[in-house]
């Protein structure tokens, strides 16, 4: 699938991760959802066709069902898509997601008690990933 940059960025400017804009499952539960032609299978879900739970930190995921073109999540703000300052660990999972120091407050806001729940990481994405 080719994403179309400018439809990446307007889906980021609503209010979409842009991780979720440059995923396969997103933009196909997008069409679905376009034709109300959801299946049920999938109702759970009204954001993409994912058949399991996926999100990012701040729905306490990992973007664990993303399919597409970005290879490194640690390398990007997942909220942006600009280069991430910072990496996150949610819960003890291993992969780490990048954030950048416009959002990395955001954790403040949708979890007070945010230190518990997610465990930043002390150190610059980009000091560890060269």
């Amino acid at each position: 699938m080719k994403f179309d940059p400018k439809e990446v960025l307007a889906e980021v400017a609503s209010g979409t991760s842009f991780v979720c804009a440059m995923c396969i499952k997103y933009w196909k539960g997008k069409d679905l959802r376009n034709r109300k032609n959801w299946p049920d299978f999938l109702r759970w879900n009204q954001l993409c066709s994912a058949e399991k739970p996926c999100g990012s930190p701040f729905a306490g995921d990992v973007f664990s069902e993303y399919e597409g073109p970005l290879t490194s999540l640690e390398r990007i703000c997942f909220v942006c898509g600009k280069d991430s300052e910072y990496g996150v660990r949610v819960r003890n999972l291993v992969r780490v997601i990048g954030i950048c120091e416009k959002h990395k407050n955001w954790f403040k806001h949708f979890y007070p008690n945010f230190k518990e729940k997610l465990k930043p990481i002390n150190f610059k994405a980009r000091e560890i990933l060269k």
